[in-house]
């Protein structure tokens, strides 16, 4: 994985919808960042906020990790493009630790970054699932504060194959 230095707030502040297409992110992804940034005026939302609902287009992109001490994640949910993706190696209910790369993915690095760095963060990937060839992928990940606020929280994961 590789991480992506692009400005995705001010991107999705100034993008509209008869806009073409973006080179890079997905629309599943700048639809979320406008939404993530809705939440709390552009500042790092607090988690009761969020609502599946307002973002239903993106949900199988999704992966919500809660953080559990500095080293491992709680997995809350995961959308059906992400089991797709992993070859459901990635599911609900399961702890994730530094060591867990599933799907072709580290997932805790991910959650960790974003944790740590209090802000998006863009990626891009490719993952080997079995039974098809490589796909390319574009992952941006959102931080969220916790029910009061203070520190984050969760983070949700999103995870989008590159249409060619």
């Amino acid at each position: 994985m590789q991480t992506v230095e692009l400005d995705i707030k001010q991107l999705a502040r100034n993008r509209g919808p008869g806009q073409p297409r973006h080179p890079l992110l997905p629309p599943p992804i700048i639809a979320f960042t406008q939404h993530w940034l809705s939440l709390a005026q552009g500042f790092t939302p607090r988690w009761p906020l969020f609502d599946m609902l307002g973002v239903a287009d993106a949900v199988p992109y999704l992966a919500v990790f809660k953080a559990r001490g500095a080293r491992a994640f709680d997995v809350e949910f995961v959308g059906s493009a992400v089991t797709a993706l992993t070859d459901g190696d990635l599911a609900a209910g399961r702890v994730v630790v530094p060591s867990s790369i599933l799907g072709d993915i580290d997932w805790v690095g991910r959650a960790k970054a974003t944790l740590e760095l209090n802000d998006i963060l863009v990626a891009t990937g490719t993952v080997n699932p079995p039974y098809t060839s490589a796909i390319d992928y574009v992952s941006a990940d959102f931080p969220f504060l916790g029910e009061a606020g203070g520190t984050v929280e969760r983070v949700v994961c999103m995870t989008v194959p590159k249409l060619n």
